[in-house]
């Protein structure tokens, strides 16, 4: 073994190196094609931040989802207070949020409404309005589209529900396991 160090205060996996240096590729899910019941419905998905709430980076934004649109992001704003932002069509709204180590945060998007619903934080239940949120072409989960912005989180593969309150039902067409 060997050690590890991070340029951030969260961590990430183990690199092994020999004599020679080594970049740990990304974690990445982008769909290149937005399947119709993520663009135009209800659809859901579970996020694990590897930080709480109070670590976040000042001026750092973890991209949770983006989209040639918009993004969804977790950043910090003034005395260390914590919010999920949304930026879609140059409109910016946001909403507190606390969370602890080890909680998962599940995130409804609702894009007939344009409405966000965040569950399992410390806060409550929050739900906001994020004008112009469209999902309607490439998108990627944990980061930017341009590779930056990384989420450090651990997210569940999207799933399409009827409301906020909806659980994760079979799907035979899904091969994660889920």
């Amino acid at each position: 073994r060997g050690v590890h160090l991070e340029a951030l205060p969260i961590a990430t996996s183990y690199v092994p190196k020999t004599t020679q240096s080594v970049t740990r590729d990304r974690d990445e899910l982008t769909f290149s094609s937005v399947p119709a019941w993520m663009a135009s419905g209800t659809w859901q998905m579970d996020v694990a931040p590897e930080y709480t709430s109070s670590e976040l980076i000042p001026n750092w934004a973890h991209t949770l989802v983006s989209s040639p649109q918009g993004r969804v992001s977790l950043v910090q704003a003034g005395a260390g207070a914590a919010y999920v932002q949304a930026n879609f069509t140059g409109q910016t709204r946001s909403a507190a949020l606390r969370w602890d180590r080890d909680t998962v945060l599940t995130l409804t998007f609702n894009t007939a409404t344009d409405v966000i619903t965040i569950a399992g934080s410390e806060s409550g239940a929050v739900q906001f309005s994020a004008p112009g949120m469209t999902f309607s072409q490439r998108l990627r989960i944990g980061g930017r589209l341009d590779g930056e912005e990384e989420a450090y989180a651990a997210f569940t593969e999207p799933r399409r529900v009827a409301a906020p309150t909806a659980t994760c039902e079979q799907d035979a067409s899904c091969s994660c396991g889920n």
